[in-house]
């Protein structure tokens, strides 16, 4: 197996293989890649038979090996060995003298942590929790509009817009990446997107889900504070996973580590999975320096 970087990769074969593995995510494809990422390249086989996409960005003329905002992890596709993932880790460290990664493996040696996301497979049984309802018939009382033809551009806006404010380390970059995201999911007819009105028909909450290889993957949604407690967002995941289990698809909430957000994920029947985060190497100083400028003067 050889890394191939991204002008050489034959997309084709690379998506073809993505989509014919049971095993890959939305994120291994490559309009997802090419969105998300400053970079990337593929460590595949010959035939393209099996792979791995690492995503990399570049600081101060230093590659860095990185899974990027939105990107939650990498997908082993097709049938690795034990022996070919350590080849790979051991490669990877040498191409990149510098790097964290984020891999959909949960018995990665030399990970040095786990982290979590939230699915729900309606092959078991799906149940919310009290508060969760409660929620749900709050949004039914109250006199907020859902939608689910809303307009792609007011509910992108809304986004990010609520997502910059809250969220100090995303730049002008990211939602750059987001917003291009966003679109090539719709032309590739794989997103779909729900919105929240007021009495005004202002928009006040929103949601964007992504459709692949027989999963609904949430993927950003927000609602503007004080329409939290109507259960607006509740009732924005609660539609996506109707959705879901009405196509008998399973339902991934995209995933948090962030106890509010990940709670909340189990409030609605999000059931734990792992992946494990691969760090190597140390960044330079004088890169940490300017990151801490960038961001004390951001605020």
């Amino acid at each position: 197996m050889q890394f191939v970087q991204r002008p050489n990769i034959d997309c084709t074969k690379w998506d073809e293989l993505v989509i014919n593995s049971p095993q890959s995510s939305i994120y291994s494809q490559s309009f997802f890649l090419d969105a998300t990422c400053q970079n990337w390249c593929v460590y595949v086989s010959p035939d393209y038979s099996k792979g791995i996409a690492v995503p990399f960005t570049e600081k101060l003329k230093k590659k860095i090996a990185l899974t990027p905002n939105f990107l939650r992890y990498l997908d082993f596709i097709g049938s690795f060995s034990e022996i070919e993932i350590e080849e790979f880790i051991t490669e990877v460290q040498k191409l990149f003298k510098v790097g964290q990664i984020a891999i959909n493996y949960n018995e990665l040696k030399s990970a040095i942590s786990l982290a979590n996301y939230q699915v729900i497979d309606f092959q078991f049984e799906n149940n919310y929790n009290n508060l969760a309802k409660r929620m749900l018939k709050r949004f039914e009382k109250s006199k907020l509009v859902f939608s689910n033809s809303s307009d792609l551009t007011s509910v992108l806006n809304l986004v990010e817009n609520e997502l910059s404010a809250r969220i100090k380390t995303l730049n002008k970059s990211d939602f750059d990446h987001f917003g291009k995201l966003i679109h090539q999911l719709c032309l590739n007819k794989q997103l779909f997107f729900y919105g929240i009105y007021n009495s005004s028909n202002t928009i006040v909450a929103g949601a964007f889900f992504s459709q692949f290889n027989g999963r609904i993957t949430y993927i950003k949604g927000v609602s503007l504070k004080e329409y939290m407690q109507d259960g607006s967002m509740y009732k924005l995941l609660h539609e996506g996973i109707e959705f879901a289990k009405n196509n008998n698809f399973i339902f991934d909430f995209g995933g948090s580590n962030i106890p509010n957000i990940s709670q909340f994920f189990n409030y609605l029947g999000g059931k734990n999975k792992t992946y494990s985060i691969l760090k190597w190497g140390r960044e330079p100083v004088y890169y940490w320096l300017i990151k801490f400028i960038y961001h004390k003067f951001r605020k």
